[in-house]
């Protein structure tokens, strides 16, 4: 009598494997179990979030800058005009001004991908892409500009809402390590926005933004009273953005 020792291996195995695939340890349905929570967990905040920060059609601002940077007080009015249209292309201009003579001193256009400055006291004009327009400046160091972008059109950063974010129900935050640069994001008891830390990598000081009280609109869509931007290592160096007449449709 030929015995098939193949057959009967593989028939051992399929039946070893079913049973195992059946019979899940009790640590593995655990972790399963908190993952699952911990998605649902940042699902609803992402959501309340997008609730708050609500695409809109038109914003407008009036805003007052006030600040000290390096030793030196700052201080200027403004305005802050931005739309989205129904393709989802987002488009904004902010004038500085003097705070005194209003004036007009600077503006920055953004049409899409397309970004213009104009610098109103050289009478110069300088255009360039989102791309290209990699890096601003705050307090002597420098930070991607589309970072902050969305936070001067009334909405959350990327970072913060994207896959990559981890969410701590403990702390109320979620947390962005990128490749180049960190970032959390401070929650309220409602799930709107605190503050926003931010440090680029292999920097020990934290940039701090803080979302201070809440603007006027018939909406109840969240747009800040006040921004106000600090570092983390320094009792001097402060920006505020103050804003009226916020307009949201």
């Amino acid at each position: 009598m030929r015995i098939n020792l193949t057959s009967n291996f593989l028939l051992i195995f399929l039946i070893l494997e079913c049973s195992s695939s059946q019979i899940k340890p009790k640590n593995v349905r655990t972790e399963t179990k908190k993952e699952n929570r911990k998605f649902k967990a940042k699902k609803e905040i992402i959501e309340k979030l997008n609730k708050h920060f609500s695409i809109y059609k038109k914003m407008s601002a009036n805003f007052q800058i006030k600040g000290n940077m390096n030793n030196k007080e700052m201080y200027y009015s403004g305005k802050l005009y931005s739309t989205i249209d129904k393709s989802g292309n987002r488009n904004l201009t902010i004038t500085l001004k003097d705070a005194i003579f209003l004036s007009p001193i600077f503006t920055l256009k953004i049409r899409g991908q397309n970004l213009t400055e104009i610098d109103h006291l050289r009478d110069k004009r300088r255009k360039f892409t989102l791309d290209e327009y990699r890096w601003i400046e705050v307090f002597g160091r420098v930070f991607p500009f589309k970072f902050f972008l969305p936070i001067l059109m009334g909405f959350v950063p990327n970072e913060i809402l994207s896959s990559k974010a981890k969410y701590s129900q403990k702390n109320n935050k979620l947390t962005y390590l990128g490749d180049y640069y960190d970032s959390i994001g401070n929650l309220t008891k409602n799930s709107s926005l605190k503050s926003i830390y931010f440090r680029t990598r292999g920097e020990k000081e934290v940039v701090i933004i803080q979302f201070i009280g809440r603007s006027t609109s018939k909406k109840k869509r969240y747009f800040p009273h006040k921004l106000h931007i600090n570092r983390s290592r320094s009792t001097n160096d402060f920006l505020s953005m103050k804003f009226s007449r916020v307009n949201i449709r």
